[in-house]
């Protein structure tokens, strides 16, 4: 793997593969708004899931997940926002999303996770509605 003029990663057959960043913040009350930039597939997915499992871990029962940098979402990213709802809801717990992308809101919405999973345009909004 090497970088190219625009830091991506590419590999030895010349196809960039995008990486995933994430941050964790705490804006109010002790709970945590992940920031997540990139894109969350196959490869990405298992450090998103740990991201926000590792949080359910330390006792945490309300998590916000800002995917407003998030350019690609497949199932994978889905898998790990159903088992960290799993363990939350388990704890009477709640994941709210903040500002995705048009992209991940379409995904949400064909496969209706926008029905269990409530979403906010902006992070104010998500904290009040954890109020």
């Amino acid at each position: 793997m090497y970088r190219n003029d625009t830091g991506s990663e590419v590999d030895p057959l010349g196809t960039e593969t995008e990486s995933l960043a994430i941050t964790v913040r705490f804006p109010k009350d002790d709970r945590p708004l992940i920031v997540v930039q990139g894109e969350i597939d196959v490869a990405t997915s298992p450090q998103f899931r740990d991201a926000m499992l590792e949080l359910i871990a330390q006792g945490h029962a309300h998590l916000l997940v800002h995917l407003g940098a998030v350019r690609y979402m497949d199932s994978s990213g889905l898998g790990a926002l159903a088992s960290a709802l799993k363990r939350l809801r388990s704890r009477q717990g709640a994941l709210v999303l903040v500002a995705p992308t048009d992209g991940v809101k379409r995904v949400l919405h064909v496969t209706r996770l926008d029905r269990i999973i409530r979403i906010y345009a902006t992070e104010e909004e998500a904290l009040k509605s954890l109020s």
